[in-house]
């Protein structure tokens, strides 16, 4: 889970994946406590999600402008070929009525402020709300429920270009006033080999062979003899075992790795016949 935000739960961001989703986000950031940005590596261009949580249309106009200044500074952030899905509770209502590349016919309710305010950046960055266009059952588009279940409107919302489908899951307990709102889309992920790893060498394996293991302790004990503790300043005791496992490891590279040979002969490999190793 990734997740921007402060310890009131008025406020607050995250994402939740799987962990071998987890193996292809590239880069993480938190714009605010309503914003975060997800870069995932995908083919054939990467996607970023943008996190949102909008204020509520009782709060101060300051507080909407802000959250929509840190909303376009999130969608300037990703580079202009990569993929965009912007997501989450915008606290508006678009209403029924369809605005052409923006909105579609599939809303609730009507339309207030907070929605005007959402279709606008809409059109203004080229972006459709993905959950008004699809044609689904009424309780695979509402995503939020009032005490009592007395109201349900729909305010949360997926903005992307294009996408194969978009709908609410009603039957899942989340233990939510809000309904989960899913999409299907077509992409492949991919994961991010990680860079400068380190290999340990096996010393255990080595150190088996009694003449291996003589040598190893010799050039340890060599290696700490030099040390005279006595003059050292006080350090820890991480930083004391970090020493010794950097000892250790260079150590065992150093004299123990195993060689390859280079006596210039030809290893048979998988699909060689012998006439190409003996001409």
């Amino acid at each position: 889970m990734l997740y921007s935000g402060g310890e009131k739960h008025a406020k607050g961001v995250a994402l939740i994946m799987t962990k071998n989703v987890g193996k292809s986000v590239l880069a993480f950031w938190t714009v605010s406590e309503r914003v975060m940005i997800i870069k995932f590596k995908c083919q054939p261009v990467n996607i970023n999600i943008i996190r949102v949580y909008a204020p509520t249309s009782d709060a101060p106009d300051e507080d909407i402008q802000l959250f929509y200044k840190d909303l376009k500074k999130a969608f300037s952030t990703c580079k202009s070929p990569e993929v965009r899905i912007v997501m989450g509770d915008f606290n508006a209502k678009v209403g029924k009525h369809s605005e052409p590349g923006f909105t579609g016919v599939y809303g609730l309710g009507n339309k207030n402020e907070q929605g005007e305010t959402l279709i606008e950046w809409c059109r203004t960055h080229y972006m459709s709300i993905l959950n008004t266009t699809f044609n689904q059952h009424k309780r695979r588009l509402y995503m939020w429920k009032s005490p009592g279940d007395l109201f349900r409107n729909q305010i949360d919302y997926i903005c992307i270009n294009s996408v194969k489908n978009c709908k609410t899951l009603p039957g899942a307990d989340c233990n939510s006033d809000h309904i989960l709102l899913v999409m299907q889309m077509i992409c492949k992920l991919k994961k991010i080999k990680s860079q400068n790893r380190r290999r340990r060498p096996n010393s255990s394996a080595l150190l088996q062979n009694p003449q291996l293991a003589s040598e190893f302790k010799i050039e340890i004990k060599n290696r700490f003899s030099v040390l005279d503790i006595s003059e050292q300043e006080e350090t820890s005791a991480e930083e004391d075992w970090k020493e010794l496992e950097i000892n250790h490891i260079e150590t065992v590279t150093k004299n123990f790795q195993k060689k390859r040979k280079r006596d210039g002969t030809v290893r048979k490999k998988k699909g060689m016949k012998n006439e190409i190793i003996n001409p």
